[in-house]
C-alpha cells in the first residue's frame, strides 16, 4: 500500500508519495486546479494507494475535490493528530516534509475521515465562509467609521464616502445570501434544522456545511466535542476540575452558530429558557449560561439530523 501525503498551504503542495519502507518521493506542486489536474496526469500512481491531508482553513478543499472526483481514495485529518505525533517525537522536527510523511504514517494508521461526494459540498463551505468573512469584514468597517467620526478625522465629505462604501458591502453580503437561499432551498436536513428553536436558514446552513456527515458521530457528546463546547477537564491528585474553560477544538464557525442560535432560543424556548435562567440564578455568567444551552441545543440537533424527523418537544432527547 502506498500513501499520499500533502501538507498544505495557500499557494502550494508539499507531497509525499511512500509506501513507509523502501520508497518515498517527494513533490512540490501549486495548489492550483490545472496544476493539480496536469501532476495527476503526468505521474503514474500506484493502483493501491490512500491519499491525504490535513484539514485547513479552506486550502484543502480544491484538493480533496479533484481527488474525489479522480476517484482516489482520499481522507481528511484532524490537524491535533498530527500536533501530537510531532509531541511523541524526540526530535520535534518540523518542516513541509516532515509534515507530510507524519500524514502518511498516519493514514497508515487508519486514522482520517474518508472523504466521498456526499461529504464534499465545496461550494456551500466556500460561499458561506465569504459570507462570515464579509460580515466580520463589514463589523470591522462600522467601527472604523464610528472611530473617524469620534474623532472628527473624516469630515462630512469622506463619512458620505464612506457611507457609500458600507452600503455596498451590505449589499454583497444581501447578494451572498440569496445564492445561497435559492442553492440549498430543497435540501432536507437544512429544512430539519430550522424546526429547531433558535435555528434560522443561515444558522442552519453553517451548521450543516461544518458538520458535514452526522453519522461521523455516534452520540451528541461526540459533536460536543467536535464543536469545541466541552469543558476542559484538568486533575491533580485527588482533585478533579471538569467545569474549566471551554477546550475550543473544531470550528469556530460552528461554535460561534450554536452560540447565536442558543442566545436566540433561550428567549424564545420555554424549556431553555427556564435552564438559562436556572443556571444564572446559580452565579453563572451570561456566556457561560449560553454556552450551556448550546450544549443543550447539539442534543436537539443531533436527534432531528439522525431521525430525519422534525424537532416536536417530546422527541428531544435533553438530559435534565
Amino acid at each position: 500500500m502506498y500513501y499520499l501525503a500533502f501538507d498544505v498551504s495557500k499557494d502550494e503542495l508539499d507531497a509525499v508519495l511512500t509506501n513507509l519502507r523502501t520508497k518515498t518521493f517527494s513533490f512540490k506542486i501549486k495548489n492550483s486546479e490545472q496544476d493539480i489536474l496536469n501532476w495527476l496526469d503526468n505521474t503514474e500512481l500506484p493502483q493501491k494507494i490512500i491519499a491525504g491531508c490535513e484539514s485547513t482553513g479552506g486550502y484543502h478543499f480544491l484538493l480533496q475535490k479533484i481527488f474525489v472526483m479522480k476517484n482516489i481514495p482520499f481522507k481528511l485529518l484532524n490537524p491535533i493528530l498530527t500536533k501530537q505525533f510531532i509531541r511523541t517525537t524526540i526530535r520535534k522536527r518540523k518542516t513541509d516534509k516532515s509534515d507530510s510523511l507524519i500524514i502518511a504514517k498516519l493514514l497508515a494508521q487508519g486514522e482520517g475521515n474518508l472523504i466521498n461526494e456526499s461529504k464534499l459540498d465545496i461550494v456551500a463551505k466556500v460561499k458561506q465562509r465569504m459570507l462570515k468573512n464579509l460580515t466580520v469584514e463589514i463589523h470591522k468597517f462600522n467601527l472604523m467609521r464610528k472611530s473617524l467620526v469620534f474623532s472628527n478625522l473624516g469630515g462630512s465629505d469622506i463619512d458620505t464616502y464612506l457611507k457609500e462604501i458600507q452600503q455596498s458591502l451590505k449589499l454583497a453580503a444581501r447578494n451572498y445570501f440569496k445564492d445561497l437561499s435559492s442553492a440549498y432551498a430543497d435540501n432536507q436536513t437544512i429544512k430539519l434544522l430550522t424546526t429547531i428553536p433558535g435555528i434560522g436558514f443561515r444558522l442552519a446552513l453553517t451548521i450543516w456545511t461544518e458538520i458535514g456527515d452526522i453519522h461521523n458521530f455516534s452520540h451528541a457528546k461526540q459533536l460536543i466535542a467536535f464543536a469545541g463546547l466541552d469543558p476542559k477537564i484538568r486533575q491533580s491528585g485527588h482533585c478533579l476540575n471538569s467545569q474549566g474553560k471551554l477546550t475550543k477544538r473544531g470550528s469556530p464557525y460552528l461554535r460561534h452558530a450554536l452560540f447565536l442560535a442558543a442566545n436566540v432560543a433561550r428567549m424564545y424556548d420555554p424549556e431553555l429558557k427556564t435552564y438559562y435562567a436556572r443556571k444564572r440564578s446559580e452565579g453563572k455568567r451570561h456566556t457561560i449560561a449560553v454556552c450551556s444551552v448550546a450544549r443543550k441545543l447539539i442534543n436537539r440537533i443531533f436527534a432531528v439530523w439522525h431521525r430525519q424527523t422534525p424537532f416536536v418537544k417530546s422527541l428531544s432527547i435533553d438530559s435534565r
